[in-house]
């Protein structure tokens, strides 16, 4: 049985419509106070490629049209969305756990973002912010 799940508005806020499409590309954010400084869905995508373990805040308002999203696996830290909102993310995925963070193991705060037009098709637990929340305590949405 393959699960969907379609958000149209998480939480209503409008979105500028001035992101462009992502290209399905990943560039390194910049570190700031200990924490990843994420501005474009290719810093985001760097992000959930390469590091699971490290805080992360959005900086600007994040569009993830135009390419399937690859959810970050092991989440640990503070992702900080300041009021920010995340939209246009797409999964089709056959497998598990599917949605921005695909695994949150332990230790994490997810709070201030808003998602919207947000479409998630998984095998088994599909979201939009976290599809499996680990049982290592202190996890958290705000």
């Amino acid at each position: 049985m393959q699960l969907s799940w379609s958000a149209q508005s998480v939480r209503s806020k409008a979105m500028s419509n001035g992101s462009p499409l992502w290209d399905g590309k990943a560039v390194q954010p910049q570190v700031k106070d200990n924490a990843y400084q994420v501005g474009t869905a290719q810093e985001l995508a760097w992000f959930a490629a390469n590091t699971a373990d490290k805080n992360i805040v959005l900086t600007a308002d994040i569009s993830l049209a135009g390419n399937q999203w690859k959810p970050l696996k092991g989440f640990e830290g503070i992702f900080d969305g300041q009021g920010h909102t995340i939209s246009g993310m797409t999964i089709n995925n056959a497998s598990a756990y599917q949605a921005l963070f695909g695994e949150a193991i332990k230790n994490f705060t997810v709070k201030n973002v808003a998602f919207t037009n947000a479409n998630v098709t998984a095998l088994n637990y599909a979201a939009v912010v976290v599809g499996r929340a680990g049982s290592g305590g202190n996890c958290t949405f705000e």
